[in-house]
């Protein structure tokens, strides 16, 4: 069970999951020798940093990257570049794209692609407030004909003592 509220059945969390699980792979290529190491976990959500929209966001977090502080265990080289690759998207694609308050984040395009699958955006989240935990949470949700500002969900977290 992913919590206690599985073992009741009142759990949507397995199901979220499900929907949404898909194989990331990260290889180290290294550059003084042809040794190659991967890495592969499964994971429901792609952490990107923020850049002018959401596909060139997803394109830079998946891009070739050098890797500082590297030492090949074949040849004690120390130059590497690590690539990410995606293995078969899920069915909803979960990706939060963070931006501080009052910059411009990525734009909302309607469709994007991700590894080579045209994929369509169906919500966004938006989040004003100091932390995750407080704040004002509103949602743009996709209809059959256009975009609209839906939900409005007020969080406050209080600690509670007794």
């Amino acid at each position: 069970p992913v919590h206690s509220s599985c073992e009741k059945g009142s759990c949507y969390g397995i199901l979220l999951r499900n929907m949404t699980a898909f194989e990331l792979t990260r290889e180290v290529l290294c550059g003084s020798c042809p040794d190659v190491s991967q890495e592969s976990q499964p994971q429901c959500i792609l952490r990107v940093e923020p850049e002018s929209n959401a596909e060139t966001s997803i394109q830079t977090s998946l891009g070739v990257v050098t890797i500082d502080a590297f030492t090949c265990e074949a040849c004690n080289g120390t130059i590497a570049r690590q690539q990410t690759h995606l293995a078969e998207l899920p069915r909803f694609f979960v990706v939060p794209i963070n931006k501080w308050a009052h910059a411009l984040g990525p734009s909302t395009d309607s469709k994007l692609k991700v590894a080579g699958v045209e994929m369509q955006r169906i919500a966004v989240t938006h989040h004003v407030g100091g932390t995750p935990e407080a704040g004002h949470y509103t949602a743009t949700v996709t209809t059959c004909t256009n975009w609209r500002h839906l939900l409005c969900l007020l969080y406050h977290s209080h600690a509670a003592t007794h």
